[in-house]
């Protein structure tokens, strides 16, 4: 079973997803209760549920992880990916 782990330490069992895209939007802070413009790596369930696994400033940077987890799906048979936060997109990692 592959996993994903979100920006938001939500775990997600990748074999339920159906789709995953990058998309501009608006991401609500919960604590502040102000929303900012963001580019978010983003996927659909099985239930029609829309998940963001992570949110970033540019389309580049929010690609560049779409991109780290493609490989990661394609290349590692039981494992965890982990969504890195915004400032450390370079810390990307399969554990």
């Amino acid at each position: 079973m592959k996993s994903i782990i979100t920006q938001t330490g939500s775990l997600v069992n990748y074999g339920n997803i159906i789709s995953m895209s990058v998309e501009n939007g608006e991401i609500l802070d919960e604590s502040t209760g102000q929303t900012t413009e963001k580019v978010a790596v983003i996927g659909t369930d099985i239930t029609g549920e829309t998940l963001v696994f992570g949110a970033y400033d540019s389309f580049y940077t929010a690609n560049s992880v779409l991109t780290e987890v493609i490989k990661f799906l394609k290349n590692n048979a039981f494992s965890l990916f982990e969504i890195p936060p915004a400032k450390e997109k370079e810390n990307a990692h399969a554990v």
